[in-house]
């Protein structure tokens, strides 16, 4: 079960936040598996308040032989791994970041009284204000690359890569911040399992 739990620690953690419909879930752990489903635990917690649910996965059609486990889960890895798009965009700081990202660029290159008011805590400058919009775009573009890697390291296809890359793209941090729990663990230098 160890062996499971770390290899497919991404489909896991993956399922959790689909079951709980929610992004903060911790401790997913493996606390049983046969041929006919994947038992498993992990925990929420809302303020003070944590608690522990159970998540069966059932194999549809049961396994023939244990060996199959890594397959099946693997499978489950790249239908289930899509970005939860509801969850991550309805973020307070990811709906920040689009509106500094959306807001920015306006303030920079528009000539009216909003444009003034919105660039009063950058002094009024425009030039500062296109520079620290370089940079963000540029920061964004990085973390869309690490994005990228990741989704790439876990064999992810093709739809859920483009859009964890979209996601992180246009909201940066916010969502890069729940995939990054999804990478593989380095086993030593340059290996991951």
């Amino acid at each position: 079960m160890a062996e499971v739990q770390h290899r497919h620690a991404a489909a896991l953690l993956a399922l959790s936040r689909e079951d709980a419909a929610t992004l903060d879930v911790k401790h997913v752990r493996v606390t049983k598996l046969d041929l006919s489903a994947l038992h498993a635990s992990y925990t929420t917690c809302a303020a003070s308040l944590c608690q522990t649910h159970a998540l069966v996965v059932p194999f549809d059609p049961p396994l023939d032989q244990p060996a199959d486990v890594h397959r099946r889960l693997a499978a489950l890895l790249s239908s289930r791994v899509m970005a939860p798009c509801r969850l991550l965009v309805a973020q307070p700081l990811a709906l920040l970041a689009l509106a500094g990202m959306t807001l920015l660029p306006f303030a920079c290159w528009s000539d009216s009284q909003a444009a003034e008011l919105l660039l009063l805590p950058l002094g009024g400058s425009k030039d500062l204000g296109v520079r620290i919009f370089a940079c963000a775009v540029l920061a964004h573009v990085c973390e869309a690359m690490v994005a990228l890697r990741i989704c790439q390291q876990l064999r992810m296809g093709s739809w859920p890569t483009a859009a964890w890359g979209a996601l992180v793209f246009v909201f940066g941090y916010p969502c890069l911040r729940w995939l990054l729990p999804m990478r593989p663990l380095r086993t030593s230098v340059g290996k991951y399992k």
